[in-house]
C-alpha cells in the first residue's frame, strides 16, 4: 500500500497545469467553496491560478506567507473538494488545478451539499439554491489526494439540506430576465439601427438580442460606430446558422489597421464629468493618469502600454476588453484596471484571470470613475502596508509585501515612461 507523505519538502519543484478560468468560476469558488475550505485554501487556489507553470514550493510559501504545514492543510482541502489533483514523483510534484463545479453540478453532490448546509444557516442556504435554480448545466505518478474525511472529518448527510437542494426548479430567475436587467446601453450608439441592418442579413431577432451586450461592448471598447459594427458583423455571420461568430468577428478586427481611429464624440462621452470633482487627494501624476483614462478608449489605452514593451494587443486581450465592458465597467475604470494589471502588477499582458480578479473588486466597490479607482487602489495599498507593518512588528520579522502599484512613488515602478507615452498619444489624438 502506498504511504502518503506527511509533509512536503519546501524546496521541491512543482509543475502545474490548469484550465482557463472565467468570472463564473471565480463566483462559484467564492460562493460555494470558500465557506467549505476557508481563506488559506482559497488563497492557495487563487495563487496557483496565477502562478508560473514551474516553480518551487518555497515560492508559494513566500508569496502567501504560509508555513509548510499550513500549505499542506490547504492543499488537502483543495484536493478533498475536487479542486486540485496532486501527483508525487521522486523529485517533484505535479499539480492539476481544476475548475470549480457549476452550481447545479455542485448541488448534485450529496456530501458537498450537506457540508455546505452545515456551515451556512438554513436561510442563506435556501436563498443560495433559489438564486441559481434557473442556471443550466454547463498526470502521471502516484496520486496523493486527500479524501474528504481526512480533510474535514466525518460529515453526515443532512436530510434537510438534500430536500432543499431537490427544489431547484422553483422560484428561479429566467435567463431572459437576467439579460434584460443587465443590458448595456450607450446614448450615443443606436443599437436599433444596427439591429435593423443585421436583420437584412437574415439574423433572427432572438440572436440579435443575445448579441446586444457584445455589440455595445465592442463599440465602447474600440470606438466603432454603427456602420463599422454592421460591416464587422456581416463578415462574421455563419452561413448555416445565421449567427454571429465571435472568433470571426475578432479576426475581422485583427485584420484591420491597428491604428483604430475612434470618433471624438464617442471618446469624450466616455468621460464621467461628475466624477471630476476634487473629492480625492490625488497627486499631479495621478490626476494626469485619470485625465488620460477619461479620454482614451480601453483599446487605445492598452495599445499604448503594450507598445511601451514592444508588444501588440493580442486577440485574447481584445476579448478580455469586450468582456470587461460587458460587466458594466465604465471605460475610464477599465483603463485603470489595465494600468493596475500591466504597471501595478507588472504583467506582460492582460490575462483573463487577473482582469477578472481586479474587475470583481472594482464591481463590489461600485467604482465608476478613474479618480475613484485610483483613490481606492491607494487606500487599499495603505491598509495592506499598515497590516503588514503591524504584523511584522508583532512577529519580530519582516513580512514580504504584496506587490501592488504605488502611485505615490513612481521610482518604484516604471510608470513615468508609460504615462508619458499615453499623454503624447492623447495629444496627437486631439490634433486629428
Amino acid at each position: 500500500m502506498n504511504q502518503r507523505p506527511k509533509q512536503l519538502n519546501a524546496f521541491s519543484p512543482y509543475t502545474i497545469t490548469k484550465n482557463d478560468f472565467d468570472l463564473s468560476d471565480l463566483r462559484n469558488l467564492k460562493t460555494m467553496y470558500l465557506p467549505l475550505i476557508g481563506s488559506d485554501a482559497f488563497s492557495l487556489y487563487i495563487e496557483l491560478a496565477f502562478s508560473e507553470q514551474e516553480a518551487l514550493i518555497s515560492d508559494l510559501l513566500d508569496d502567501l506567507n504560509f508555513s509548510i504545514s499550513i500549505f499542506d492543510i490547504a492543499r488537502k482541502k483543495l484536493e478533498a473538494v475536487g479542486l486540485l489533483d496532486t501527483y508525487l514523483q521522486p523529485e517533484q510534484l505535479f499539480l492539476h488545478l481544476k475548475r470549480p463545479l457549476s452550481f447545479r453540478e455542485f448541488f448534485k453532490d450529496d456530501l458537498l451539499t450537506s457540508f455546505l448546509y452545515g456551515i451556512l444557516d438554513q436561510d442563506k442556504f435556501s436563498k443560495l439554491i433559489k438564486k441559481f435554480s434557473a442556471e443550466k448545466i454547463n498526470g502521471s505518478g502516484m496520486k496523493i489526494n486527500a479524501n474528504f474525511i481526512e480533510a474535514f472529518g466525518n460529515v453526515p448527510l443532512n436530510k434537510k439540506a438534500l430536500e432543499l437542494r431537490n427544489d431547484f426548479s422553483s422560484d428561479g430567475i429566467s435567463q431572459d430576465d437576467r439579460q434584460k436587467r443587465s443590458a448595456l446601453e450607450d446614448e450615443n450608439f443606436d443599437f436599433k439601427a444596427v439591429a435593423g441592418e443585421l436583420k437584412k442579413y437574415g439574423i433572427a431577432d432572438d440572436e440579435i438580442g443575445r448579441q446586444h451586450n457584445f455589440i455595445v461592448s465592442v463599440h465602447l471598447i474600440f470606438g466603432f460606430n454603427e456602420e463599422q459594427i454592421v460591416d464587422l458583423a456581416a463578415n462574421s455571420i455563419t452561413l448555416d446558422t445565421k449567427k454571429i461568430d465571435h472568433d470571426l468577428f475578432y479576426s475581422q478586427i485583427d485584420s484591420m489597421d491597428r491604428q483604430i481611429q475612434s470618433p471624438k464624440q464617442t471618446v469624450e462621452n466616455t468621460i464621467d464629468r461628475s466624477a471630476k470633482r476634487p473629492d480625492f487627494n490625488l497627486t499631479d501624476e495621478e490626476n494626469s493618469l485619470a485625465e488620460i483614462a477619461d479620454n482614451l478608449t480601453p483599446f487605445e489605452f492598452l495599445d499604448q502600454l503594450k507598445k511601451q514593451k514592444d508588444g501588440i494587443v493580442t486577440v485574447p486581450e481584445r476579448k478580455v476588453l469586450v468582456y470587461l465592458a460587458g460587466l458594466g465597467l465604465k471605460n475610464p475604470v477599465i483603463n485603470i484596471l489595465i494600468h493596475q494589471a500591466l504597471i501595478g502588477y507588472g504583467s506582460e499582458y492582460l490575462s483573463e484571470p487577473l482582469a477578472q480578479r481586479i474587475a470583481d473588486t472594482f464591481l463590489q466597490k461600485k467604482l465608476i470613475s478613474a479618480r475613484q479607482a485610483i483613490d481606492f487602489i491607494k487606500k487599499r495599498q495603505d491598509k495592506i502596508d499598515q497590516r503588514q507593518q503591524k504584523k511584522s512588528q508583532n512577529n519580530g520579522r519582516i513580512i514580504k509585501k504584496e506587490k501592488k502599484i504605488d502611485y505615490s512613488n513612481s521610482k518604484k515602478i516604471d510608470n513615468s515612461s508609460a504615462l508619458k507615452a499615453l499623454s503624447e498619444y492623447e495629444k496627437e489624438k486631439k490634433k486629428q
